[in-house]
C-alpha cells in the first residue's frame, strides 16, 4: 500500500443519507397546518427545525398545541385506571408537570448551548424544545391504546406504573432525539 493514498471511507449506507436528509433545514413547500406539522415532526423534522430557526411563531404554537393535546389524551387514559378524580387529575399532572419540566431546562439548555457555541436565538431554543416535546407527546399518544387496553384489563399498579415508565423512556429518547 503506498502511503501517501488516503484510506479510502465506505460510501454512506442508504439508511444514513435517507436520515441525514430527514433532517436537513429546510422550509414547509406550503404554509404550514397542524396535520403538516405532525407529519413532518415525524418524517421530515428539518422542516420543524428551519420553522424554528426562523422563529415561526405559528409552527411553535402548533407544536405547543400538539403537545398539550397528546399529553392530556394520554394522561385521561392514564386516569382510566384509577377512574373518579384521576380522569381529570392525571391529564392535569402529566401536562404541568411535562411543561415545567420543559420550563425548567429551558435556561440551562440556552446557556449550555451558548457555551458550545450554538448560534441560536432564544426563540430557536424555546422552538426546539417544543417540537422535542411535541414528538414525545404524539408518540405517547401512539401508544395511548395499549395503555387503555392494559387500564381496563388489569388491577396492577405495579404493572401499569413500569409500563407507562416504559413508555414515557421510549417517547423521551425520541425526543431527546430530535433535540441533540
Amino acid at each position: 500500500m503506498n502511503t501517501n493514498e488516503a484510506p479510502s471511507v465506505p460510501p454512506p449506507s442508504p439508511e444514513s443519507s435517507r436520515l441525514s436528509a430527514s433532517y436537513e433545514l429546510r422550509p414547509f413547500d406550503k404554509e404550514p397546518s397542524l396535520p403538516h406539522v405532525i407529519e413532518a415532526l415525524l418524517k421530515q423534522p428539518g422542516q420543524i427545525l428551519h420553522a424554528c430557526k426562523e422563529s415561526s411563531l405559528r409552527v411553535m404554537f402548533m407544536l405547543a398545541v400538539g403537545a398539550v393535546a397528546g399529553l392530556a389524551i394520554f394522561g385521561f387514559l392514564l386516569g382510566t385506571f384509577s377512574g373518579g378524580t384521576q380522569l381529570w387529575a392525571a391529564p392535569v399532572k402529566v401536562v404541568f408537570g411535562a411543561l415545567f419540566a420543559m420550563l425548567i431546562c429551558l435556561p440551562s439548555l440556552y446557556i449550555f448551548s451558548a457555551m458550545a457555541g450554538i448560534e441560536a436565538r432564544f426563540t430557536q431554543i424555546i422552538g426546539t424544545l417544543l417540537a422535542a416535546l411535541a414528538l414525545s407527546a404524539l408518540l405517547l399518544l401512539g401508544f395511548a391504546p395499549v395503555v387503555w387496553i392494559f387500564s381496563q384489563s388489569t388491577e396492577s399498579v405495579g404493572f401499569m406504573g413500569f409500563l407507562s415508565l416504559a413508555f414515557w423512556t421510549i417517547a423521551l429518547y425520541f425526543g431527546l432525539r430530535l433535540l441533540f
